[in-house]
């Protein structure tokens, strides 16, 4: 054996220690990320999904280095055969990972996003039924005063057509009638 096989197979051997440890704390990570799904913590999933994808491509570099290690410094035995084999496995199984894991943190800023847009869209709702609760006192209001007394004037006649009007509209556009 030579100088440079000697120093590729340990500069493998290390490759295979350092890729033991990532994919120990890959497979941690993943798994709290699962549980963070199940639990409906969506922002510390969302940073386990970060992490996760970073410890992913890490593995792929990792898996790739050994690769040119081995491609460049063959002996061609069974065993770099067999390390080669299970080196492109552990590469094809963690660039199909790489995707799934985009996909998923593209689906948790969409159900951030969602989550946002809800509260917006009820905080919209809530100052349009406090103005239709205002408006209707308005209208409450002129009304009695009307009926109590007696005296019908023009200014308290448009100002009711305005706010039935708007109470009109208002059930049509929200509530679809």
């Amino acid at each position: 054996m030579d100088y440079n096989t000697n120093t590729s197979i340990l500069a493998l051997r290390t490759l295979y220690i350092e890729l033991g440890l990532v994919k120990e704390t890959y497979d941690l990570l993943n798994a709290l990320y699962d549980d963070n799904i199940r639990r409906k913590n969506y922002n510390e999933a969302k940073q386990n999904l970060e992490e996760v994808i970073k410890i992913n491509d890490k593995i792929i570099i990792i898996a790739n280095k050994g690769i040119i290690i081995i491609k460049q410094n063959s002996p061609n035995d069974n065993d770099t055969t067999v390390t080669l084999e299970n080196l492109t496995n552990i590469l094809q199984h963690h660039e199909y990972k790489k995707k799934l894991f985009e996909r998923e943190a593209n689906n948790t800023s969409n159900i951030d996003g969602q989550l946002n847009i809800s509260k917006q869209s009820y905080s919209n709702d809530y100052l349009k039924y406090i103005i239709i609760i205002v408006v209707g006192i308005v209208v409450v209001g002129l009304t009695a005063k009307t009926m109590i007394t007696q005296e019908e004037s023009n200014l308290d006649g448009m100002i009711l057509i305005i706010i039935v009007s708007l109470i009109v509209y208002f059930l049509i556009t929200n509530l679809n009638i």
